[in-house]
């Protein structure tokens, strides 16, 4: 038997290609995390996403508050027929 380079428990396709394992996605993140310490995953990811947030909820607050000047409850119909009555 010639020598093929391979050691005893490795297997060989009949190509003579290697098989390349495929990972999903879902144990490359479980792995990541797994190995991720907290204080990283706290200050890294959830504290910028959490303060993005908030200050889009403040941005759209204040958005609100300020209005448009024709957009008020006098140009709506309704509110004129209430008016008149």
């Amino acid at each position: 038997m010639a020598y093929s380079g391979l050691s005893k428990g490795q297997n060989v396709c009949p190509s003579g290609k290697r098989k390349k394992m495929k990972m999903s996605v879902g144990y490359v993140l479980s792995v990541f995390v797994r190995e991720l310490p907290g204080y990283v995953l706290f200050a890294g990811i959830f504290m910028p996403v959490t303060l993005l947030l908030l200050l889009l909820i403040a941005y759209l607050r204040i958005k609100l508050q300020e209005g448009e000047p024709g957009c008020g409850r006098q140009a709506s119909p309704v509110h004129r027929a209430l008016q008149i009555a």
